[in-house]
């Protein structure tokens, strides 16, 4: 089995995964879920994963298990990401939204401000360099 994953490739391809991270923000919002960094992480992973759909989906799961937490809110969210997973691999790589941001060009532009602004969230400067992190870091 091959699953792989597509970072900071041609234009195309991450017009295509930034349009498949809505599937995941809009079930979490339906589902009153916090979007929180590591969500936001993970939805931006499964966005970039391809391959076949069995596949995509065993490592769904194992990116799930990496994130465990015994409680509901777990379960519902790994079921999301598999959700997720399943559709995004059913919508196709030229589907009308994905074609027309990639023939405006200010429209392409604005996505990827948004892309911007996703990964400042997710890089939370306070979170990185601030002094919480300084005082969790625990030498045995």
């Amino acid at each position: 089995m091959l699953a792989s994953f597509r970072f900071f490739d041609k234009e195309n391809w991450s017009v295509y995964a930034t349009l498949n991270v809505i599937i995941p923000i809009v079930i979490f919002k339906l589902c009153n879920l916090e979007i929180d960094s590591q969500s936001m992480i993970f939805m931006s992973i499964l966005a970039m994963m391809q391959g076949k759909l069995v596949p995509k989906i065993l490592m769904t799961g194992f990116l799930n298990f990496l994130v465990f937490e015994p409680n509901l809110k777990w379960v519902i969210r790994s079921i999301i990401y598999v959700v997720s997973t399943i559709i995004f691999h059913n919508i196709p790589l030229d589907h009308v939204a994905h074609k027309f941001i990639m023939r405006n060009t200010v429209v392409k532009y604005i996505l990827f401000a948004v892309i911007l602004v996703w990964m400042i969230f997710i890089l939370k400067p306070q979170f990185i360099w601030g002094k919480n992190l300084i005082k969790n870091i625990k030498i045995k």
